[in-house]
């Protein structure tokens, strides 16, 4: 701002210190505004701005319309004129800037009204731009324009601005999902997203759950509440998985979106195991009923009296032998 106030200031002087100064007759003769279009600018950006020519003298003038591109000291100052680039647009200003080359009759003490259309180029870098617009009179072109580089002539300064554009990114710290989901209300998934870019990002996208063949079975959304993550924010956002009707093994895909000139994301995977509350109090009992059952089995079949140990007598017969009596013989009659 504090440059285009100088270049409103001394636009016209600083012609006039170039150029070996202004002619009083035409300084006074008819005048121009604004003195200075000052435009923060992107590129493609497409307007029009309408300058004014006044006629202050006591005959009908004629003017030509010229621009000029020019240099600026870090001041703002105009030093000096620029060539025009015809064949680069993305960094010559002139060649976005479009005005009505014709000579144009004022009569006296008429004011009217030109157009000056500029269609900024969509290759154009970041940085300042500045042109002149200059007003010449006289009975041919080339007699304006020669007023215009003499610095006799009044005009508009045109500074374009484009700004560096800022970078939106979005990076994905941390995802995972509960190793055991038990139900649905339970809030096992978790992700934590970082925004180290330069604007602020709203991320969107999904999360899309496939169980062991590959094939989907549900789905939930990312960032459902349009939480916006400023710059250098991170934050870490939760949500339910998917437990009604499933068991077994399943794959969590997330994927995060941000827009900024092109769509981009990011995204992971994480495995888990769904085993419903139901499921598992069915299994945990039949387990305890197996149990018990095989419990009482072994218990009856390991604690039945063997016949060794049984109190009931057998009876002993004794048969009187024929055979001569041996050593190991014992003689149960004596």
């Amino acid at each position: 701002m504090k440059s285009a106030l100088t270049i409103t200031a001394f636009a016209s002087l600083c012609f006039v210190a170039l150029m070996g100064g202004v002619s009083e007759v035409h300084a006074q003769s008819y005048k121009v505004t604004p003195l200075v279009i000052d435009k923060e600018v992107s590129p493609r950006d497409v307007f029009t701005e309408t300058i004014t020519v006044t006629n202050s003298m006591s005959y009908r003038m004629t003017v030509y319309p010229t621009i000029n591109a020019v240099a600026v000291d870090q001041g703002g100052d105009i030093i000096d004129y620029v060539p025009r680039v015809e064949d680069d647009r993305a960094r010559s200003i002139t060649s976005w800037m479009s005005i009505t080359r014709a000579g144009t009759d004022i009569d006296p003490g008429e004011t009217i009204e030109i157009p000056l259309t500029i269609k900024v180029d969509g290759r154009a870098e970041p940085g300042e731009y500045h042109a002149f617009v200059g007003f010449g009179n006289g009975r041919t072109r080339d007699d304006a324009q020669l007023q215009v580089e003499r610095g006799d002539a009044p005009g508009v300064v045109v500074r374009l601005s484009i700004a560096k554009p800022r970078s939106s990114q979005l990076r994905l710290d941390t995802f995972t999902v509960d190793r055991f989901v038990f139900d649905s209300d339970t809030q096992s998934v978790s992700y934590t997203i970082e925004n180290p870019g330069e604007t602020a990002v709203v991320p969107t996208g999904e999360i899309i759950f496939y169980n062991a063949r590959g094939a989907e079975v549900s789905s939930t959304p990312v960032n459902p509440d349009a939480i916006q993550l400023a710059p250098k924010e991170k934050k870490t956002l939760t949500s339910p998985a998917p437990a009604d009707g499933l068991m077994g093994k399943y794959k969590a895909f997330l994927m995060v979106e941000y827009k900024d000139s092109q769509m981009a994301s990011v995204y992971d995977t994480a495995f888990f195991y769904v085993l419903p509350w139901g499921q598992v109090f069915g299994f945990l009992l039949f387990l305890l009923i197996f149990g018990t059952i095989m419990f009482v089995l072994l218990h009856r079949r390991y604690k039945r009296p063997s016949v060794a140990s049984s109190h009931a007598s057998l009876p002993l017969h004794i048969y009187e032998g024929t055979s001569a009596q041996q050593d190991h013989d014992i003689n149960l009659k004596s």
